[in-house]
Protein backbone atom coordinates (compact mmCIF):
# COMPACT_ATOMS: atom_id res chain seq x y z
CA UNK A 1 0.00 0.00 0.00
CA UNK A 2 1.57 3.38 -0.94
CA UNK A 3 2.65 5.61 1.88
CA UNK A 4 0.76 8.89 2.26
CA UNK A 5 2.88 11.91 1.42
CA UNK A 6 4.16 13.71 4.51
CA UNK A 7 4.28 17.52 4.45
CA UNK A 8 7.72 19.01 4.87
CA UNK A 9 8.45 20.01 8.46
CA UNK A 10 8.54 23.68 7.45
CA UNK A 11 5.12 23.48 5.78
CA UNK A 12 3.78 21.60 8.81
CA UNK A 13 5.16 24.29 11.12
CA UNK A 14 3.73 27.15 9.03
CA UNK A 15 0.36 25.42 8.91
CA UNK A 16 0.32 25.02 12.67
CA UNK A 17 1.17 28.71 13.04
CA UNK A 18 -1.61 29.74 10.61
CA UNK A 19 -4.13 27.72 12.60
CA UNK A 20 -2.86 29.16 15.89
CA UNK A 21 -3.22 32.74 14.68
CA UNK A 22 -6.70 32.03 13.31
CA UNK A 23 -7.82 30.49 16.59
CA UNK A 24 -6.27 33.32 18.60
CA UNK A 25 -8.27 35.78 16.49
CA UNK A 26 -11.44 33.76 17.11
CA UNK A 27 -12.01 33.27 13.38
CA UNK A 28 -13.68 30.13 12.03
CA UNK A 29 -12.58 28.46 8.79
CA UNK A 30 -15.73 29.76 7.09
CA UNK A 31 -15.01 33.31 8.29
CA UNK A 32 -11.39 33.00 7.19
CA UNK A 33 -12.58 32.00 3.72
CA UNK A 34 -14.88 35.02 3.56
CA UNK A 35 -12.16 37.42 4.76
CA UNK A 36 -9.44 36.11 2.47
CA UNK A 37 -11.28 34.88 -0.61
CA UNK A 38 -9.41 31.57 -0.24
CA UNK A 39 -11.78 28.56 -0.35
CA UNK A 40 -12.43 26.95 3.02
CA UNK A 41 -11.04 23.50 1.96
CA UNK A 42 -7.86 25.18 0.74
CA UNK A 43 -7.37 26.92 4.09
CA UNK A 44 -7.70 23.53 5.77
CA UNK A 45 -4.98 22.15 3.49
CA UNK A 46 -2.77 25.18 4.17
CA UNK A 47 -3.15 24.66 7.91
CA UNK A 48 -2.36 20.95 7.67
CA UNK A 49 0.73 21.64 5.56
CA UNK A 50 -0.53 19.40 2.77
CA UNK A 51 -0.64 22.42 0.47
CA UNK A 52 2.38 24.67 -0.01
CA UNK A 53 1.77 28.09 1.57
CA UNK A 54 3.03 30.98 -0.54
CA UNK A 55 3.82 34.44 0.80
CA UNK A 56 0.68 36.03 -0.67
CA UNK A 57 -1.59 33.47 1.00
CA UNK A 58 0.14 33.91 4.35
CA UNK A 59 -0.09 37.70 4.08
CA UNK A 60 -3.78 37.59 3.11
CA UNK A 61 -4.78 35.22 5.90
CA UNK A 62 -2.79 36.84 8.69
CA UNK A 63 -3.86 40.34 7.65
CA UNK A 64 -7.45 39.19 7.97
CA UNK A 65 -6.68 37.94 11.49
CA UNK A 66 -5.10 41.35 12.31
CA UNK A 67 -1.80 39.66 13.13
CA UNK A 68 1.10 42.05 13.78
CA UNK A 69 3.56 42.77 10.98
CA UNK A 70 6.51 41.09 12.66
CA UNK A 71 4.67 37.78 12.73
CA UNK A 72 3.62 38.14 9.10
CA UNK A 73 7.20 38.87 8.04
CA UNK A 74 8.53 35.95 10.07
CA UNK A 75 6.13 33.42 8.54
CA UNK A 76 6.54 34.66 4.98
CA UNK A 77 10.32 34.37 5.38
CA UNK A 78 9.89 30.85 6.78
CA UNK A 79 7.77 29.92 3.75
CA UNK A 80 10.80 30.43 1.50
CA UNK A 81 12.38 27.38 3.19
CA UNK A 82 9.37 25.08 2.76
CA UNK A 83 10.67 23.22 -0.27
CA UNK A 84 14.17 22.61 1.04
CA UNK A 85 15.17 18.98 0.57
CA UNK A 86 14.70 16.89 3.71
CA UNK A 87 18.17 15.71 4.83
CA UNK A 88 16.54 12.66 6.41
CA UNK A 89 14.92 11.53 3.13
CA UNK A 90 17.09 8.35 2.91
CA UNK A 91 15.41 7.14 6.11
CA UNK A 92 11.86 8.26 5.25
CA UNK A 93 10.58 4.73 4.67
CA UNK A 94 11.92 3.22 7.88
CA UNK A 95 10.41 5.66 10.40
CA UNK A 96 6.74 6.53 11.03
CA UNK A 97 5.36 9.81 9.69
CA UNK A 98 4.99 11.37 13.15
CA UNK A 99 8.66 10.77 13.89
CA UNK A 100 9.78 12.00 10.47
CA UNK A 101 8.06 15.29 11.28
CA UNK A 102 9.96 15.53 14.57
CA UNK A 103 13.30 14.79 12.91
CA UNK A 104 12.63 17.55 10.38
CA UNK A 105 11.73 20.01 13.14
CA UNK A 106 14.81 19.02 15.13
CA UNK A 107 16.85 19.85 12.03
CA UNK A 108 15.40 23.39 12.14
CA UNK A 109 16.04 23.86 15.86
CA UNK A 110 18.83 26.00 17.25
CA UNK A 111 18.61 24.49 20.72
CA UNK A 112 16.99 21.49 22.38
CA UNK A 113 16.19 20.59 25.97
CA UNK A 114 15.51 16.96 26.79
CA UNK A 115 14.65 15.21 30.03
CA UNK A 116 15.21 11.47 29.78
CA UNK A 117 14.17 9.31 32.77
CA UNK A 118 14.76 5.87 31.21
CA UNK A 119 17.52 5.89 28.57
CA UNK A 120 20.49 7.94 27.40
CA UNK A 121 19.03 10.69 25.15
CA UNK A 122 19.13 9.75 21.47
CA UNK A 123 21.44 12.58 20.44
CA UNK A 124 24.02 11.40 23.00
CA UNK A 125 23.97 7.67 22.22
CA UNK A 126 26.89 5.74 20.78
CA UNK A 127 26.25 3.55 17.75
CA UNK A 128 26.61 0.40 19.89
CA UNK A 129 24.11 1.70 22.45
CA UNK A 130 21.62 2.64 19.71
CA UNK A 131 22.15 -0.75 18.08
CA UNK A 132 21.48 -2.54 21.36
CA UNK A 133 18.21 -0.67 21.79
CA UNK A 134 16.99 -1.37 18.26
CA UNK A 135 17.93 -5.06 18.49
CA UNK A 136 15.84 -5.34 21.67
CA UNK A 137 12.84 -3.48 20.22
CA UNK A 138 10.00 -5.55 18.73
CA UNK A 139 8.88 -2.39 16.87
CA UNK A 140 11.99 -2.28 14.64
CA UNK A 141 12.10 -4.95 11.90
CA UNK A 142 15.51 -6.69 11.72
CA UNK A 143 16.03 -5.42 8.18
CA UNK A 144 15.65 -1.81 9.36
CA UNK A 145 17.85 -1.92 12.47
CA UNK A 146 21.05 -0.57 10.95
CA UNK A 147 19.15 2.19 9.15
CA UNK A 148 17.61 3.26 12.47
CA UNK A 149 21.08 3.39 13.98
CA UNK A 150 22.30 5.39 10.99
CA UNK A 151 19.50 7.92 11.38
CA UNK A 152 20.29 8.35 15.07
CA UNK A 153 23.94 9.00 14.28
CA UNK A 154 22.99 11.45 11.50
CA UNK A 155 20.79 13.37 13.95
CA UNK A 156 23.62 13.47 16.51
CA UNK A 157 25.90 14.98 13.86
CA UNK A 158 24.07 18.29 14.39
CA UNK A 159 26.07 18.60 17.61
CA UNK A 160 29.27 18.62 15.51
CA UNK A 161 28.11 21.15 12.92
CA UNK A 162 30.95 23.67 12.78
CA UNK A 163 28.78 26.41 11.27
CA UNK A 164 25.67 26.10 13.45
CA UNK A 165 25.93 23.42 16.14
CA UNK A 166 22.73 22.46 17.92
CA UNK A 167 22.72 23.57 21.55
CA UNK A 168 21.69 20.62 23.73
CA UNK A 169 20.78 20.66 27.44
CA UNK A 170 20.08 17.15 28.73
CA UNK A 171 18.86 16.15 32.18
CA UNK A 172 19.30 12.39 32.59
CA UNK A 173 18.32 10.27 35.57
CA UNK A 174 20.97 8.19 37.30
CA UNK A 175 18.79 5.12 36.69
CA UNK A 176 18.99 5.72 32.92
CA UNK A 177 22.79 5.85 33.12
CA UNK A 178 23.00 2.65 35.17
CA UNK A 179 20.86 0.68 32.70
CA UNK A 180 23.30 -1.59 30.85
CA UNK A 181 22.58 -1.72 27.10
CA UNK A 182 24.93 -4.13 25.34
CA UNK A 183 27.84 -5.65 27.24
CA UNK A 184 29.59 -3.97 30.23
CA UNK A 185 32.39 -2.54 28.07
CA UNK A 186 29.88 -0.98 25.65
CA UNK A 187 28.14 0.48 28.70
CA UNK A 188 31.39 2.08 29.84
CA UNK A 189 32.00 3.35 26.30
CA UNK A 190 28.60 5.05 26.44
CA UNK A 191 29.44 6.71 29.74
CA UNK A 192 32.82 7.86 28.36
CA UNK A 193 31.03 9.30 25.34
CA UNK A 194 28.78 11.30 27.68
CA UNK A 195 31.87 12.64 29.44
CA UNK A 196 33.41 13.67 26.13
CA UNK A 197 30.18 15.36 24.98
CA UNK A 198 29.80 17.21 28.30
CA UNK A 199 33.07 19.02 27.63
CA UNK A 200 31.68 20.71 24.51
CA UNK A 201 30.53 24.30 24.70
CA UNK A 202 27.17 23.49 23.06
CA UNK A 203 26.29 20.52 25.32
CA UNK A 204 25.16 20.65 28.95
CA UNK A 205 24.55 17.40 30.84
CA UNK A 206 23.02 17.20 34.30
CA UNK A 207 22.30 14.02 36.24
CA UNK A 208 19.20 13.67 38.40
CA UNK A 209 19.44 11.28 41.35
CA UNK A 210 16.53 10.00 43.50
CA UNK A 211 18.02 11.68 46.57
CA UNK A 212 18.02 15.08 44.86
CA UNK A 213 14.35 15.49 45.71
CA UNK A 214 11.09 16.33 44.00
CA UNK A 215 10.76 18.06 40.66
CA UNK A 216 7.97 19.03 38.28
CA UNK A 217 8.51 16.39 35.56
CA UNK A 218 5.99 13.74 36.50
CA UNK A 219 5.06 12.84 32.92
CA UNK A 220 8.21 11.11 31.69
CA UNK A 221 10.37 12.19 28.77
CA UNK A 222 10.10 15.84 27.69
CA UNK A 223 11.68 17.53 24.66
CA UNK A 224 11.54 21.27 24.00
CA UNK A 225 12.72 22.56 20.62
CA UNK A 226 13.88 26.16 20.30
CA UNK A 227 13.21 26.92 16.63
CA UNK A 228 14.54 30.43 16.25
CA UNK A 229 12.31 31.36 13.28
CA UNK A 230 9.20 30.13 15.10
CA UNK A 231 7.97 29.83 18.70
CA UNK A 232 9.33 26.94 20.74
CA UNK A 233 7.57 23.57 20.58
CA UNK A 234 7.10 20.86 23.18
CA UNK A 235 7.33 17.29 21.86
CA UNK A 236 5.90 14.41 23.87
CA UNK A 237 6.04 10.83 22.61
CA UNK A 238 3.06 8.56 23.25
CA UNK A 239 2.64 4.91 22.17
CA UNK A 240 2.67 4.85 18.35
CA UNK A 241 2.60 8.63 18.01
CA UNK A 242 3.52 12.04 19.33
CA UNK A 243 1.89 15.17 20.73
CA UNK A 244 3.12 18.66 19.87
CA UNK A 245 2.27 21.58 22.13
CA UNK A 246 2.62 25.05 20.64
CA UNK A 247 0.19 27.15 22.66
CA UNK A 248 2.36 29.73 24.49
CA UNK A 249 0.85 28.85 27.88
CA UNK A 250 1.49 25.13 27.37
CA UNK A 251 5.07 25.80 26.26
CA UNK A 252 5.63 28.08 29.25
CA UNK A 253 4.40 25.32 31.57
CA UNK A 254 7.01 22.94 30.21
CA UNK A 255 9.67 25.63 30.39
CA UNK A 256 8.90 25.77 34.12
CA UNK A 257 9.23 21.97 34.23
CA UNK A 258 12.63 22.23 32.53
CA UNK A 259 13.77 24.89 35.00
CA UNK A 260 12.63 22.70 37.89
CA UNK A 261 14.67 19.76 36.56
CA UNK A 262 17.76 21.91 36.04
CA UNK A 263 17.45 23.33 39.54
CA UNK A 264 17.02 19.95 41.28
CA UNK A 265 19.58 17.94 39.28
CA UNK A 266 23.29 17.93 40.04
CA UNK A 267 25.16 20.84 38.49
CA UNK A 268 27.49 20.29 35.54
CA UNK A 269 30.64 19.70 37.61
CA UNK A 270 29.00 17.32 40.08
CA UNK A 271 27.33 15.46 37.19
CA UNK A 272 30.74 14.99 35.55
CA UNK A 273 32.16 13.73 38.83
CA UNK A 274 29.36 11.17 39.15
CA UNK A 275 29.91 10.04 35.56
CA UNK A 276 33.62 9.59 36.27
CA UNK A 277 32.88 7.48 39.35
CA UNK A 278 30.45 5.31 37.33
CA UNK A 279 33.07 4.71 34.63
CA UNK A 280 35.80 3.73 37.08
CA UNK A 281 33.50 1.80 39.39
Amino acid sequence: MPRTAVPSSVRWLIGMELARHRNTAGVTLAEAARLSGIPKPSIGHLESGRMRQDADQIFTLLSGYQTDWAEIDRLTALAARADEAAWWAPWARVVPDWFATFVGLEGLAIDEFVYEPTLVPELLQTADYARGLTEASPLVPPAHRERHVGLRMARAARLDDAAAPLGLHAVITEAALRLVVGDPEQHRDQLRHLMDMSERDNVVIQILRPEDGQHAAAHGRVTILGLGDAPSLVYLEVPHGAVYLSDPQDVETYMVVAESLQRVALDVDDSAALLTSMISG
